[in-house]
């Protein structure tokens, strides 16, 4: 009961500031590839997981998206505008595909929550220059609305929405692409709530019963993706400071604990999930360490022992590891941290990518 009255309290405050915290959408430049390098590909999904247009901002308002709806509402939800985005996020999937055609391996990064697009390519890079790259990979920047406030009060209101919009961008975008390159060994490396976009990716996540009901009134038909086959390649997952839980890994509905019955099925591409866990990230403790369980847990990249039991659930299906922060310690949540620290090293090592020290 006591808990109970502290989550009403919480939220109820979230709700209050979130007008006044300075919250902003995590919107591209135009064009979407500005200032990225030539030998890469980006991707820039919006809030319900569409994909932003190459040319977008002639055609859309920037002064009137919502913090609920992007595209969709500073078009004024024009049905032939859903039609157009529907259709542009396939003629985009497809025409990345069609460039990676001859590519063996793809390295796939995306960010976290709370992150601009200037941020994110500082960490992309990090992560690029510890990558051992030859002609046959490519790596693919994915980019999606966590949105972004440079306040911890903001950071907090926006949590719950960026918690739902990384399942849309996971459902919505990232698993078409996934579909496109069956057979390819894949690696994707996340940051944050990242890691909740990959898991959506590779099969159905337990949405918030309100946000999804209002995300479907909104998507309608469009709302979901037809799940991903159990086709040939390898995907291997590497999460740094994975602001995800026990409930991420769970089927929508699930009620008891069960592992066949109660926990997620995965592609059989999935090989291994390794993540780094680190007592000391802030973000992750949601500075109370209790609330790392609550509110959209957040304790597998806190807490070893959350792991350990998803990793004895899945045991025979995918390896599971994780891979402490230590010497030095972090007391970072950032990506570019992350990935400059060395156990981005030893994680790729692990998984049989080499790379950097």
């Amino acid at each position: 009961m006591r808990f109970t009255a502290v989550r009403i309290a919480f939220l109820t405050l979230c709700l209050s500031l979130a007008a006044c915290a300075g919250i902003d959408h995590n919107i591209p430049s135009n064009p979407i590839g500005a200032g990225a390098p030539a030998d890469r590909l980006t991707l820039y999904a919006d809030a319900n997981g569409h994909l932003y247009p190459d040319a977008w901002s002639p055609r859309f308002d920037r002064d009137r998206i919502e913090l609920r709806h992007a595209l969709l509402a500073s078009a004024d939800f024009d049905p032939a505008v859903h039609r157009f985005l529907r259709e542009e996020r396939e003629r985009q999937l497809d025409a990345v595909a069609g460039r990676l055609r001859d590519r063996s391996r793809v390295f796939i990064l995306v960010h976290g929550f709370n992150n601009n697009q200037p941020e994110a390519r500082e960490a992309f890079e990090a992560v690029r220059s510890r990558l051992p790259l030859d002609s046959t990979d490519s790596v693919i920047e994915f980019h999606w609305d966590g949105l972004s406030s440079p306040s911890r009060i903001g950071q907090g209101a926006m949590w719950f929405n960026a918690a739902g919009y990384s399942q849309l961008a996971g459902t919505q975008a990232l698993r078409g692409l996934l579909r496109r390159l069956a057979g390819k060994r894949i690696i994707v490396i996340a940051h944050s709530r990242g890691a909740s976009v990959t898991l959506s990716a590779l099969s159905d996540p337990a949405y918030n019963s309100t946000f999804r009901r209002q995300t479907e009134a909104l998507l309608g038909d469009d709302f979901g993706s037809p799940p991903l086959t159990d086709g040939s390649g390898a995907i291997d997952l590497i999460f740094l400071a994975p602001a995800i839980g026990n409930p991420d890994f769970r089927r929508p509905g699930a009620t008891g604990n069960d592992c066949r019955r109660d926990y997620r099925d995965f592609p059989r591409a999935l090989r291994s999930i390794r993540y780094t866990v680190n007592r000391r990230d802030p973000v992750l403790s949601k500075i109370f360490p209790p609330f790392t369980h609550h509110f959209n847990a957040t304790d597998l990249g806190y807490d070893a022992d959350v792991g350990a039991a998803l990793a004895d659930c899945y045991a025979g299906r995918f390896t599971m590891v994780g891979h402490p922060v230590e010497r030095p310690e972090m007391p970072e949540h950032t990506f570019v941290h992350y990935a400059r620290h060395a156990v981005l090293a030893r994680m790729l090592s692990a998984a049989g990518v080499g790379g950097a020290p």
